[in-house]
C-alpha cells in the first residue's frame, strides 16, 4: 500500500524553489522519514515515537508550515491512490503528534492541526463523511488543548468543529460517537470565555444529557462516569433554576458515577473527587435536615481520608482536611467543643500542604477561618 513512498524523492517527485528545498531539506527530510515509518507501522503508529524523540528539535512551526506546503504540492503531483495513501498516512501521524508525551506540547499541537488541516483537502465531507467526521472531531480536541493564538477564538473553533463532526456522526448511525462529540462539546463550554456564564452552562447541561440518552454504561462504564461527574460540577456551578434542585441534581449525578468508580482500582483518584465533592454538596445542601446534611457531608470527607494517600495526593488530602474543618465548623450534632477542636485538628492539616506562598489564597481562607473559630471560642 504505502510501497511508492520506499523510492519517493523530494526534490525529483515535488517540484519546490531549489533555494527552499536547500534551507528546508532537513525539516523535508525529516518528514519523508516519518511518513515512511508510518507507512511501515500503519497499525501500530506509536512505533514512529524513536523517531519523533530523536528530532525532537525539529519538531516546531517551521516543520507543521513544512508539512502543510509540501503535502498540499504532493496532493496536485501524485496519482489518485497515492494521493489517497498519503492523506492516510498524514491523518495518523497528526493523530500522533497530538497525543506525543515529550516535547514542546504547543508546537506539537501546530503541527497536528497543520497535518488535520491538510488532509481535509482531500477528505471532504461529501466523499469521506466518516473520516471528515473523525478529523473535525480531532481538529476540536486540538483547538481545545491550543496554546498559540487567542483562547477565545480557539474555544470557539473547537465548537465549530465538534459540531460539523455532529452533521456526519448522527445518533441513528454513530451513536457513541454522537455521545462523544456531544461531550465533547459540553467541555468545549465549560471553557468558553464569550457568551455568558449562564448561557453557557445551560448548553453544557444540554449536550451531557444528550450524551446519556445513549447507553454508554453498558458500552463505556467509565466514560459514563465521567460524564456523570461533569454532570454533578456543573449543576453545581448553574445559575438559572433552583439552587436547591440544582444541588440534588449535582449530589444525585455524583452518586451515578460512584456506581462505577470505586476506591480500589484505577479510578481510586475519581473515587475520592467525588468523595469530596459530595461532602461539598452535603454542606450546601437546602433540603433535607441540616444536621442529617453535616453528617453526611463528614462521613463523606471520612471515607475519602481514609481511602486517601498523603504522600501520593498532597493536594487531595489538604482538600478533605479543608472540608473536614468547614464541616465541623458548622455541626449540629454532638458537643461544640468537640466539634470545634475536631475543625482546628483538621484546618492545621490542611495547612501542612497550604503553605502561603504555594497557596497563598487557600493559606489566607483557612487563616480566615480560624480566627472565626477562636471568636467562637471567646463565647465558651
Amino acid at each position: 500500500m504505502f510501497n511508492w513512498l520506499k523510492k519517493f524523492k523530494i526534490e525529483r517527485e515535488i517540484a519546490l524553489d531549489r533555494s527552499s528545498i536547500l534551507r528546508q531539506k532537513k525539516y523535508l527530510n525529516l518528514l519523508l522519514k516519518i511518513l515512511r515509518s508510518q507507512g511501515e507501522n500503519y497499525h501500530n503508529p506509536q512505533l514512529i515515537y524513536p523517531i519523533l524523540i530523536e528530532h525532537q528539535d525539529k519538531l516546531d512551526k517551521n516543520f507543521a508550515l513544512i508539512l502543510q506546503q509540501w503535502s498540499s504540492k504532493a496532493f496536485l503531483t501524485l496519482n489518485r491512490q497515492q494521493v489517497s495513501n498519503l492523506a492516510i498516512l498524514i491523518h495518523a501521524f497528526s493523530d500522533c503528534i497530538q497525543n506525543f508525551p515529550l516535547g514542546n506540547r504547543a508546537n506539537n499541537l501546530e503541527i497536528a492541526m497543520s497535518g488535520y488541516l491538510t488532509v481535509l483537502e482531500i477528505y471532504t465531507a461529501r466523499e469521506f463523511p466518516a473520516s471528515w467526521g473523525e478529523i473535525q472531531n480531532n481538529l476540536g480536541n486540538v483547538y481545545i488543548e491550543r496554546i498559540e493564538g487567542s483562547r477565545a477564538e480557539n474555544i470557539e473553533k473547537a465548537i465549530a468543529a465538534y459540531n460539523l463532526a455532529l452533521t456526519v456522526n448522527t445518533r441513528a448511525k454513530f451513536p457513541l460517537k454522537w455521545a462523544e462529540i456531544n461531550a465533547n462539546i459540553g467541555n468545549a463550554y465549560n471553557h468558553r470565555i464569550l457568551g455568558t456564564r449562564a448561557d453557557n452552562l445551560e448548553t453544557i447541561i444540554q449536550h451531557l444529557n444528550a450524551a446519556l440518552e445513549v447507553n454508554l454504561r453498558a458500552e463505556l462504564p467509565f466514560y459514563w462516569a465521567k460524564i456523570q461527574t461533569d454532570c454533578g460540577s456543573v449543576y453545581k456551578q448553574r445559575i438559572c433554576g433552583e439552587r436547591a434542585e440544582n444541588i440534588e441534581k449535582a449530589i444525585a449525578a455524583y452518586q451515578s458515577a460512584l456506581e462505577i468508580y470505586n476506591c480500589h482500582d484505577f479510578s481510586c483518584y475519581h473515587w475520592l473527587e467525588i468523595q469530596i465533592e459530595l461532602g461539598n454538596a452535603y454542606c450546601n445542601r437546602v433540603k433535607g435536615e441540616r444536621a442529617n446534611n453535616i453528617e453526611s457531608a463528614i462521613a463523606h470527607y471520612h471515607a475519602a481520608l481514609k481511602a486517601s494517600n498523603r504522600q501520593a495526593f498532597p493536594l487531595v488530602w489538604a482538600k478533605i482536611q479543608n472540608g473536614l474543618g468547614n464541616a465541623y465548623t458548622q455541626r449540629i450534632c454532638g458537643e461544640v467543643r468537640v466539634n470545634i477542636k475536631k475543625a482546628i485538628s483538621a484546618y492545621q492539616s490542611a495547612l501542612e500542604i497550604y503553605q502561603p506562598h504555594k497557596f497563598p489564597c487557600h493559606w489566607r481562607e483557612i487563616q480566615n477561618n480560624l480566627a472565626d473559630i477562636e471568636k467562637m471560642t471567646d463565647v465558651f
